[in-house]
């Protein structure tokens, strides 16, 4: 057999040898679980070789791919949300000034089929807003709406709100003095997203003209929709 011969039923049957290793994995779940406790600060820094900054990169990729893992995707109802608000905990002692873990606690994980779970983000969120001098504000508004809508706790929701009202943040918008009275009054999802999109635009002065074209596209949608949700 000539050298090129060779070569190529080599390559063949490399080839052949991968089709039937990626046909057997094809109904093969995954071995380990989606999720896992977190560990200590200790053994997480340890793991990172006392790189604070590379444990919270490597762990914020984690937190956005959580149940992507060995070809079988595991729904967010059946991720255990004691374990993934823990996680979000220890990332915030690595980096406390980022708004990542945040964001995705509130606009992702708050969202959860299962909704008992949300108290687990609500918890997190208001954890979150004692240490967050700047953001903490935003943080105790979302942790109310996710009350309201998403529990359905009108009483939980009242709380938070006359916390808010009560610590005179020289760093939220002045509306956040009123947001008892909005409970008060059963807040309705179209005031609330309303309320949600303004604070945006007033405490984001920097935002690109198109962000801003944007939030006030779709804060006059909602201006100029009834209660009941059709428009005028």
């Amino acid at each position: 057999m000539t050298p090129s011969r060779a070569n190529l039923a080599f390559l063949v049957v490399i080839l052949a040898a991968q089709l039937l290793v990626g046909l057997g994995l094809l109904d093969r779940r995954a071995s380990r679980p989606a999720l896992t406790p977190p560990p200590s600060h200790a053994v997480a820094l340890a793991s990172a070789l006392g790189d604070g900054e590379f444990f919270f990169r490597g762990g914020v990729m984690r937190m956005m791919t959580i149940g992507v893992t060995g070809g079988e995707l595991v729904p967010m109802r059946e991720l255990d949300y004691g374990d993934l608000t823990g996680w979000f905990s220890l990332l915030d002692s690595f980096d406390p000034r980022s708004l990542t873990v945040p964001y995705l606690a509130a606009y992702w994980y708050g969202f959860t089929p299962n909704t008992p779970d949300a108290r687990y983000i609500i918890d997190y969120l208001l954890s979150r807003a004692t240490f967050d001098a700047k953001h903490g504000w935003r943080w105790r508004v979302q942790a109310m709406y996710l009350a309201k809508h998403r529990l359905g706790d009108l009483e939980l929701a009242l709380s938070i709100a006359e916390d808010l009202a009560a610590r005179d943040d020289p760093e939220a918008p002045y509306w956040v003095e009123h947001m008892p009275a909005f409970m008060l009054e059963g807040l309705g999802e179209r005031e609330a997203a309303l309320i949600l999109l303004m604070s945006i635009m007033e405490s984001t002065p920097d935002m690109s003209d198109d962000e801003r074209d944007a939030l006030n596209r779709a804060i006059e949608r909602l201006n100029d929709e009834e209660p009941s949700g059709e428009t005028r």
